[in-house]
C-alpha cells in the first residue's frame, strides 16, 4: 500500500463529500510583502469524484484599497497544475498538490487568514466542505491558519 504522505500540519476536513483535505506543509509562517508562500495540500479522494473541481488557495487581510477586496494573494487551479484532475482520482490515492500565493509589493504588515476549498468552474459554486467532525464550514471554506506578513 503507498504510504501516507509526511503531512506538517492535519486537517482532515471533507470537501464535496467525497474528497479529504489530510492536511498541508507550508515553507514559512511569516514572510514579506512581495514575496510567495509555498503551499502544498495533501487530499485524499474517499469516492470517485465526477466533477472537475478547481482548488482556490487565498490569503485573505483588509480590504486591498485598489480592489476592494480581502484576498491579497490567490491561486486557483485543478489540483498538480491542472495535470490531476479531481475526476481522475483513484479511491484512496493521495495527491501532493502545490500552490504559489504571491504577496504584492504593497501588502501591509500584519496578520492575514490561509484559506483553501474547491468549486465548480462551469457553476463558480463552491464545494460543501466539512469540519474533521462533520460540522459545515462557513461560506465553504477550509481556514488553515495564520500568516504573518512583514513590510520589506
Amino acid at each position: 500500500a503507498p504510504s501516507a504522505p509526511t503531512v506538517q500540519r492535519s486537517v482532515h476536513a471533507i470537501l464535496g463529500g467525497s474528497i479529504e483535505l489530510i492536511g498541508f506543509d507550508l515553507d514559512r509562517t511569516a514572510l514579506k510583502a512581495g514575496e510567495t508562500l509555498q503551499l502544498t495540500l495533501h487530499w485524499r479522494a474517499l469516492a470517485l469524484v465526477s466533477q472537475h473541481y478547481k482548488v482556490f488557495t487565498h490569503l485573505i487581510g483588509g480590504p486591498n484599497p485598489g480592489t476592494g477586496s480581502p484576498v491579497w494573494a490567490q491561486m486557483d487551479a485543478e489540483p498538480v497544475g491542472g495535470t490531476r484532475p479531481t475526476s481522475s482520482w483513484q479511491i484512496g490515492e493521495t495527491i501532493d498538490d502545490l500552490y504559489g500565493l504571491q504577496l504584492p509589493t504593497d501588502a501591509p504588515s500584519g496578520s492575514y487568514t490561509l484559506e483553501v476549498g474547491m468549486y465548480d468552474p462551469n457553476t463558480m459554486e463552491r464545494a460543501p466542505a466539512n469540519g474533521a467532525n462533520g460540522e459545515s464550514l462557513a461560506d465553504d471554506r477550509v481556514v488553515l491558519g495564520d500568516i504573518q506578513v512583514a513590510t520589506q
